[in-house]
């Protein structure tokens, strides 16, 4: 691509495309809006799926949340990425 190109709209399609967290058979439950091609979730809603589903007690999930959902997304540079609210 030369600058000043447009992008195909293929890629226009993918670049807003909400992001997920996986699987969404347990993490839907956790949403709790859609912005503008970004999906916001309830941290506590995540918490509870990671408790309920995965076994874990609080101090666990806030630890497994903090290093792997909040690392994941900390610094990745898409418009997209999901919001996360208290």
């Amino acid at each position: 691509m030369r600058p000043g190109e447009e992008l195909p709209s293929i890629l226009l399609s993918d670049m807003r495309a909400p992001i997920y967290l996986e699987p969404r058979s347990k993490f839907d439950e956790a949403i709790t809006a859609i912005k503008s091609y970004r999906i916001v979730y309830s941290r506590e809603k995540i918490l509870k799926v990671f408790m309920e589903c995965d076994g874990m007690d609080r101090d666990e999930a806030v630890e497994f949340y903090d290093y792997n959902v909040m690392g994941t997304f900390d610094g990745m540079d898409n418009p997209n990425k999901p919001i996360f609210i208290e």
